[in-house]
């Protein structure tokens, strides 16, 4: 049960990533693809992906909170907003006690500190 429950809190977050990468690549890609006639157009087409993405996601997750409720836990799927990542939390339903998160609490700091100092770096040499 607990590596189906993992499993399932890996697609969820291969789900997260894949939508978060639209959203880079809606933001930086400046020319339209073959097939697009207009940066609109395609701009609605990559926000018909994400919704679609986001469905899907909200599905897993109430999927997977389903399959943990008779085990007593609960997954949350989140997003950092300083860092952009996607973060999966289960808890355990009675205590309200974090059972574990992917990433864990110590990676993301990392990556906080990592964009800090980047940002410093970049300060000083401009």
């Amino acid at each position: 049960m607990a590596s189906e429950t993992l499993t399932t809190a890996r697609v969820n977050l291969s789900q997260a990533a894949a939508e978060q990468r639209l959203t880079e690549v809606a933001r930086t890609q400046r020319v339209a693809p073959a097939g697009l006639s207009s940066t609109a157009e395609q701009v609605r087409q990559l926000d018909k992906q994400m919704k679609a993405l986001g469905a899907d996601l909200r599905d897993s997750v109430e999927t997977a909170n389903s399959r943990m409720q008779s085990a007593g836990r609960a997954v949350d799927v989140s997003l950092d907003k300083q860092t952009n990542m996607v973060i999966v939390t289960v808890t355990d339903r009675e205590t309200g006690t974090k059972v574990r998160q992917i990433p864990p609490e110590s990676a993301i700091n990392i990556t906080r500190n990592i964009d800090r100092l980047t940002g410093i770096l970049v300060d000083r040499k401009a």
